[in-house]
Parts: structure tokens; C-alpha cells; sequence
């Protein structure tokens, strides 16, 4: 169940780089080689105007998974610092096939020089906010792209840590627990434990 989620946003991530990165994504280079020698990995660089040039939504038909729609919202670059890369920052909403349901929010950080890895962070007892913050973080450094979501309901897990969604992501049609009466967002919870 949790790879159904996993998949959605690995298909919005992809659909990104698609978009953001001018060649797309290029193959890896190097040796094929034994574990014992080294491997040259390409990496994909995205900038300021990659970032810039994002659309606001994604196609339905992009993701592979029943969803209503999808909204990005109005992307960021992040300039580096002495402890952290420059990055691009998209966030956005998958919202569900029931009109009653609970969108799935999300955030996607893209360093500068992406080594075509990636990381998924959330969950642990964290599900209702979107755990992906942005600033220093030891993954960025290393070129991972970050990706996380709201499980598709919107609550401070751990009695509040994060508070309330930030602004300008969806919410439901109600706050508190109503969303565990949802059948959609019940399954959105939990192809993410």
C-alpha cells in the first residue's frame, strides 16, 4: 500500500525534472566495473529559470494513480550558503478523485546539482504536515532531491509539532479528525505507514 503513495510522488518528482532539466534526464556515465572501483555518476543541474519556468499544474495522466488533480503552486530558488546549496523549492496539492476528500500536499526540494537521488521524508508519527523543511539539510548537500507529504490529511502530528499547514497549500473540507471517516484519505494514510 505504501508504494502507491511512494509512486505518486516519485511521478511528480519526475514529471519535475522532465520539465525543469533541458536534456531531461541523461544517462549515467562510467564504468559498468565491479563494487571494488569507482563509478562516474552524471548529475543534472537546475537553476533559478529551470525553477522559474515550472507550470502550475500536472497533467492527470502524468502521475499513474487515480487522482482529481494536481496544483503546483508558485515555485522558489533558494540561493546557497556557506552550509547549504542553492535549491529550487516546488510545492504543491494532489487533490482526490472524492469531491469530499482530503488533498495530499507535498514539497519537493531540488538542489542545484542533482545527483539524480532522491529521499522521501515523513511519516514516523509525523503524518498530517510535511516534515521537508527547507534550509540546511545534510541530504541536499549530498545533491538528494527531498520530497515529503501531508498523507493526504492535514493535522500537526505529535500533538502539534509544525502547527497547521503554512500557506498556500489545500485543505479539506474540514479540520480535525473528520478526514479518518474518509475511505480516500483513510487509503492515502495508509500506503504511507
Amino acid at each position: 500500500m505504501k508504494q502507491k503513495l511512494h509512486f505518486r510522488l516519485i511521478s511528480v518528482l519526475s514529471f519535475l525534472v522532465l520539465v525543469l532539466s533541458p536534456a531531461g534526464i541523461p544517462k549515467a556515465s562510467g564504468n559498468k566495473g565491479t563494487a571494488y572501483q569507482q563509478v562516474e555518476v552524471s548529475v543534472i543541474t537546475i537553476t533559478r529559470a529551470d525553477i522559474e519556468k515550472a507550470d502550475n499544474f500536472i497533467p492527470v495522466s502524468a502521475i499513474g494513480e487515480p487522482v482529481g488533480s494536481v496544483k503546483l503552486y508558485p515555485p522558489r530558488w533558494v540561493e546557497g550558503n556557506e552550509s547549504s546549496p542553492s535549491y529550487g523549492v516546488v510545492e504543491g496539492s494532489i487533490f482526490p478523485v472524492d469531491p469530499n476528500g482530503w488533498p495530499i500536499n507535498f514539497r519537493v526540494l531540488l538542489p542545484a546539482t542533482w545527483s539524480m537521488r532522491s529521499a522521501q521524508m515523513g511519516g514516523g508519527g509525523m503524518n498530517g504536515t510535511i516534515t521537508v523543511r527547507e534550509g540546511r539539510n545534510p541530504l541536499l548537500n549530498k545533491g538528494f532531491a527531498i520530497y515529503g507529504s501531508d498523507s493526504g490529511h492535514q493535522a500537526g502530528g505529535m500533538g502539534g509539532f509544525g502547527g497547521a499547514q503554512s500557506k498556500p497549500f489545500a485543505t479539506g473540507p474540514t479540520t480535525g479528525d473528520e478526514w479518518a471517516l474518509n475511505d480516500e484519505a483513510i487509503k492515502n494514510l495508509g500506503y504511507m505507514q
